[in-house]
């Protein structure tokens, strides 16, 4: 027996010399990417930021995003590793397309924040930490809606083949309604602030009212209901809200910013950035079915209910 574990030690640790000698990628071997910037869709050019430096590390340009990414690695010397990478920036709105085989093909986080950039734009001496963080707390005030790689790669595999992202104007932080191919629109502020109260995933911890008031806001919740009626379909915006100040006031301005947001995605646009596709498959299904997705989105009417939670 002593003799049979002999024989059976040293191919194990053949084994383990194996997996971690010299074939293996080391963590020290590893370039570590907290964002990227792609531009020139024709020829793409991509520039890599890490977690420590405030402006970009490296650079690389290819016939493919793929060979871009690996002339940005060659300056490094390191293999790249992107599956901890938390923005990915672009000025094309054709990028979109790739982002379904770049989730595949580099293993990426489906919480990685995804972010149009204004023409003329560039990150190079931008730190996209902090600026990662900035969504975040857009998100948390509820200024924009949040969003993600995963979530948006849902929504372009939907009907309308539309998704939210994030961009900014001078202003601030808003939202545009790309397709894999296209930018479709740029939503105002005031939109970007409605589509957080329709589809329910964050809220503002105040808002300010026409009163000059301020309401602060407890708890929130949205649901979505649909009704066939014939050649049409009633969309019910219905969200329940408690908190502390003039509730009418808070009332009137939640409803307002949810009619700007459903006129300016839904009815300019003609996207479903609301969750519209999911609701009526199964509310109204045979309404759903019996018509060109086109046709249902004209056909729609919309109602906005906010009830005061006791």
């Amino acid at each position: 027996m002593t003799h049979k574990r002999f024989l059976v030690l040293p191919v194990f640790l053949t084994g383990a010399l194996l997996l971690t000698g010299c074939g293996a990628t080391q963590v020290r071997d590893r370039a570590y990417v907290q964002g990227i910037e792609l531009s020139r869709i024709a020829e793409p050019t991509v520039h890599l930021h890490d977690f420590s430096a405030e402006s970009a590390v490296s650079s690389g340009t290819g016939s493919t995003l793929e060979t871009a990414l690996e002339q940005a690695a060659i300056p490094l010397g390191k293999a790249l590793f992107l599956g901890h990478l938390e923005l990915i920036a672009y000025h094309e709105a054709a990028f979109s397309g790739t982002l379904d085989s770049l989730m595949t093909q580099y293993r990426l986080s489906p919480s990685c924040h995804v972010l149009l950039l204004p023409a003329g734009t560039v990150l190079d001496d931008t730190d996209t930490s902090q600026l990662g963080e900035q969504l975040r707390r857009a998100e948390e005030n509820g200024v924009l809606p949040e969003t993600n790689l995963f979530g948006i790669l849902r929504e372009m595999d939907s009907t309308s083949q539309t998704a939210l992202v994030p961009t900014f104007m001078e202003n601030g932080f808003t939202a545009a309604i790309l397709t894999p191919k296209t930018r479709r629109s740029i939503l105002s502020a005031d939109a970007a602030a409605g589509l957080c109260w329709i589809r329910g995933d964050n809220f503002p911890a105040q808002i300010a009212t026409a009163n000059r008031q301020t309401y602060r806001i407890q708890s929130a919740s949205t649901r979505l209901a649909a009704a066939a009626h014939g050649d049409h379909a009633d969309i019910t915006v219905q969200i329940q809200l408690r908190g502390e100040g003039d509730f009418s006031a808070a009332q009137e301005r939640i409803a307002a910013l949810c009619s700007t947001a459903i006129d300016e995605s839904v009815r300019q646009a003609q996207a479903d950035v609301l969750g519209l596709e999911a609701c009526l498959r199964s509310q109204c299904h045979h309404f759903y079915t019996s018509h060109d997705w086109s046709e249902v989105l004209s056909a729609l009417e919309f109602h906005i209910q906010i009830q005061e939670r006791n």
